[in-house]
């Protein structure tokens, strides 16, 4: 409408007023149609934006993403002096329960820990799927003390689901806690996580543990 008056003020004239209409209606026809390509379009790479950093299988953030987050947080945590916890978690006996009830009900397993994980964590945790039967979860502004509260409730609710399921699965869960500020870095966390990790897998899995790392 904006541009019919204005070429009707700068002198425009056309032969009859059916033209005016004509012309107005195949200008609204041809922006309504490049606005709704434009959002299909918009859609479309926002939906391509959020596969890219999603577990395909359980709809969990996937590693690249996780690792982007928890560098973020981690600068967070760091700047404004407040603690940050990170936990591994591992499925013991994933293998020989897939060789026992086939691949299609460990996939079902996987996503249902996704699930449960999801359900028992805050709206500003991170809960994604690393690959495999590994998990992580990023507990921003978390102490060691409300981690291993929050991580042994997890365990407890994740143990109840195999037990319905039927599933012979345990967990072990591994979690370093970053008390800043610090020059700490994430290749320095991750390091501390698989030690724990690897302390509980001697240790004979099925636990939680949480330690501290400080600058």
């Amino acid at each position: 409408m904006v541009w019919q008056i204005s070429n009707k003020l700068a002198g425009e004239a056309l032969s009859s007023p059916l033209v005016y209409l004509w012309n107005t209606g195949t200008r609204i026809v041809a922006f309504s149609i490049f606005a709704i390509l434009l959002h299909k379009l918009r859609v479309a790479l926002e939906r391509e934006r959020n596969l890219a950093r999603t577990d395909s299988l359980t709809g969990a953030t996937n590693r690249r993403a996780f690792y982007e987050a928890f560098a973020k947080e981690l600068l967070r945590a760091q700047r404004f002096d407040q603690p940050l916890t990170i936990a591994y978690l591992d499925l013991d006996n994933f293998k020989a329960m897939n060789d026992l009830f086939g691949h299609s009900t460990g996939d079902t397993l996987l996503r249902t820990i996704t699930a449960t994980l999801q359900g028992g964590t805050r709206g500003i945790d991170v809960v994604a799927r690393l690959g495999g039967d590994e998990f992580a979860i990023l507990f921003p502004n978390t102490d060691s003390m409300g981690a291993k509260k929050a991580l042994t409730k997890i365990r407890d609710h994740l143990q109840q689901a195999m037990d319905r399921a039927g599933w012979p699965v345990t967990f072990s869960i591994g979690a370093i806690t970053c008390l800043g500020p610090s020059t700490t870095t994430i290749e320095d966390v991750l390091q501390e996580v698989d030690r724990v990790m690897y302390r509980i897998k001697q240790a004979g899995k099925d636990a939680v543990q949480v330690d501290t790392l400080t600058g």
